[in-house]
């Protein structure tokens, strides 16, 4: 199933090219599909399915086709629709197939986990609640742990928090204690316990201790190369130390989701971050932009300033840039945790000074107003980086409160980027708040004042809150 799930991760063996040149290729191979939801189309209705490019087509077909096609075929084609032009979970025919699915699960679906996994990808939280409702509350118990591991996960993804789903979870954990978790797996569990903040120190403590042991046996076995697999690395890799799967990211967001758990806890992540990178040094295994974040993320939770640690990570951000998936989430957490940690390194910096320059336009606001500021602080002043966020404040400064807007304005007046399209932009936002301020709120008043019963309090309630004045779209096009 994780086949289904994850990227096949194996390690590139060309005599041909170093071992530095190696990592590199394997880096950019491995996460090609980091955000697409792959599957095999081995039936008639996938095979159709895949060929599809627009998001009502596969909807379309797929409820035309209902009574003909199984459960490979309803799983592949949520797989396939996250991708596709005109994607719209509100769309209405795509809740009439929801529903459809929801409407004919059957108690022993033994596929419930790849559904939730499914629907939690898309973002859907009604077919979520149905499912749990109906199949999964009376059948939790039943489950193997990826199972219950995968429901956890897609359940804190939407952040829909059902106190007695994870209780049972939690207790299901402690009872069975059999030692037959996946790393994957337990990441999972792990990081759906950070979201939702789930801190029951003996549920915290056992998925610790495997955590722990799953990295050591793996650590031991890479370190001596000669000698046969334990059991538990036997799980992992053949005998010549090849993954079978991407255990960096697991242990990434393993150590990310302890740090969010047990922040003051320093000895035990100091001790598995120095096996991981035991691991990433005997087996020569690049980390993704997504691992490289969690790392970040790690060291600025528990505050942890181990300069070899920080070395290294700092090497493997050097090739950041070259990852297609380094978004603007990635961006904006590694630009707070170094600056909570006090790094300035040019290898890191470098990194997000090169994205801001090529690919701001796909920042949101609040990552922007976020990411200047920490510029500022840190005295980072690159002029392409600035003039490019720059002109990303003036589209997106529509989305920003007032104080904000003041703020970014302040900072680049200090810092000398100011220019004229700046000027302009503070201009426009004084006079939208004047034109409200001395024209449509004294308007407001004297409506409340004559109109009665359920108009007035709704001018009321409009009144009350005028004081949290945000610039609309609206106010700014008129001036």
């Amino acid at each position: 199933m994780s086949n289904l799930l994850f990227p096949i991760y194996r390690t590139l063996t060309t005599s041909s090219i170093t071992n530095k040149i190696q990592g590199i290729a394997y880096y950019r191979v491995q996460v090609r599909f980091a955000k697409i939801l792959r599957w095999v189309a081995d039936t008639p209705h996938a095979r159709f399915m895949e060929k599809q490019t627009h998001f009502q087509d596969l909807v379309n077909y797929c409820l035309d086709n209902k009574d003909t096609m199984g459960k490979r075929d309803i799983i592949a084609s949520l797989s396939y629709m996250r991708t596709l032009r005109g994607f719209n979970v509100s769309c209405r025919r795509f809740i009439e197939y929801s529903n459809y699915i929801c409407d004919n699960l059957e108690p022993s679906h033994n596929s419930i986990h790849l559904l939730v996994h499914r629907f939690a990808v898309l973002g859907y939280t009604p077919a979520l609640l149905s499912m749990y409702e109906r199949v999964i509350k009376w059948n939790l118990e039943n489950y193997d742990n990826k199972t219950l591991c995968i429901i956890s996960w897609g359940y804190a993804r939407n952040n829909i928090l059902i106190q007695e789903l994870y209780d049972r979870i939690g207790t299901i954990f402690i009872s069975r204690n059999d030692g037959n978790v996946a790393l994957t797996d337990l990441s999972l569990l792990l990081w759906s316990f950070a979201k939702i903040d789930r801190r029951v120190p003996h549920e915290i403590n056992l998925l610790k201790a495997e955590m722990f042991k799953i990295t050591s046996a793996i650590h031991d076995a890479v370190m001596d190369s000669k000698s046969p697999l334990n059991d538990i690395a036997s799980q992992y890799m053949d005998d010549n130390r090849t993954f079978y799967s991407n255990i960096t990211q697991d242990i990434c967001m393993g150590s990310k989701a302890l740090a969010t758990l047990l922040p003051r806890d320093e000895s035990t992540i100091l001790g598995l971050l120095t096996k991981f990178f035991g691991i990433v040094d005997a087996t020569n295994a690049p980390l993704t932009a997504q691992g490289i974040t969690s790392l970040w993320e790690t060291l600025a939770l528990t505050r942890i300033k181990n300069e070899e640690l920080l070395e290294r990570i700092l090497e493997h951000s050097r090739y950041l840039r070259l990852d297609h998936s380094f978004n603007s989430n990635m961006l904006n957490a590694i630009a707070t945790s170094i600056h909570s940690l006090n790094v300035h390194d040019p290898r890191i910096v470098y990194q997000i000074v090169h994205w801001l320059e090529k690919r701001t336009v796909q920042m949101h606001a609040p990552q922007m107003f976020n990411v200047i500021q920490i510029l500022d602080k840190m005295g980072i002043y690159h002029d392409k980086a600035w003039k490019s966020l720059g002109v990303l404040v003036q589209k997106k400064a529509i989305d920003l409160e007032l104080s904000e807007i003041k703020i970014l304005y302040n900072i680049y007046r200090r810092n000398g980027k100011l220019n004229y399209d700046f000027e302009i932009l503070q201009e426009k936002v004084m006079i939208a708040f004047l034109v409200f301020w001395i024209i449509l709120l004294p308007l407001v008043k004297t409506l409340n004042d004559l109109a009665q019963g359920e108009l007035g309090s709704i001018i009321n309630l409009i009144s009350q809150k005028s004081h949290n004045v945000k610039c609309t779209s609206k106010g700014l096009g008129h001036l």
